[in-house]
């Protein structure tokens, strides 16, 4: 990624990645 703010959408995307799991892991109760 070259582009400005590359690093910016780096975290979100890993945040986004992180939320997703957290949302599955309620939804369907699981425990990791």
């Amino acid at each position: 990624m070259k582009s400005k703010g590359g690093n910016k959408y780096a975290i979100v995307a890993t945040a986004n990645k992180m939320a997703t799991i957290y949302y599955k892991m309620v939804r369907y109760k699981q425990e990791f």
